[in-house]
């Protein structure tokens, strides 16, 4: 008889080892089921790495130039736009290539970013609705974003990206609102 290791040792085993998606920056991006619209408060988190910084890399967008949230090129920041209303962090010498946490939040009319736990910018009088319906992707139909995404939180609901043999993504809790990555591969997927 072999020996195996108690079941709890084995959970703690088996829970190290997590995949993400790696996005290649030429043909995968994900998309919402529905586009989600925030006329309100909201709270926006991703954490992600291994973006470039010679270029625009738009974390999460609508369907027009209103809406989406990107890290400027040259490491010079990031500039956010809801429903047209621009919130913007300028600074030089960022690194998105290395793993940070993002976050856009707006609570009443003040929408702020924030980077690895410190609040950058906040703006107040932000009124106009936010519209997301992709990751990873621009507005524009040419513009892809390379890099892994860890984890996406949208309002409360918990889109870890860890399933890697289904190109549906789930929240945790089920919104009924599921994440679906364009062109998923099984070659995408990294350890993290």
């Amino acid at each position: 008889m072999v020996d195996q290791e108690p079941l709890w040792v084995r959970r703690v085993l088996v829970s190290r080892e997590r995949y993400a998606p790696y996005f290649d920056g030429l043909t995968q991006y994900a998309v919402l089921d529905k586009p989600m619209v925030f006329t309100g408060d909201f709270d926006i988190s991703i954490e992600a790495e291994g973006l470039r910084n010679d270029s625009f890399q738009a974390l999460f967008s609508g369907e027009t130039v209103d809406n989406f949230f990107r890290l400027l090129q040259g490491g010079s920041g990031i500039q956010c736009y809801i429903g047209g209303a621009i919130v913007s962090w300028l600074t030089n010498q960022f690194d998105a290539s290395q793993p940070h946490h993002y976050r856009l939040k707006r609570v009443g009319s003040v929408a702020s970013i924030g980077v690895d736990g410190e609040w950058k910018v906040s703006r107040e009088g932000i009124q106009t609705p936010l519209t997301v319906t992709r990751m990873m992707r621009s507005w524009t139909t040419s513009l892809f974003t390379r890099g892994q995404i860890r984890e996406l939180i949208i309002q409360g609901a918990l889109y870890p990206l860890d399933q890697k043999e289904s190109a549906m993504q789930r929240s945790q809790p089920d919104n009924g609102n599921s994440l679906t990555i364009i062109n998923h591969t099984k070659a995408m997927w990294r350890r993290v």
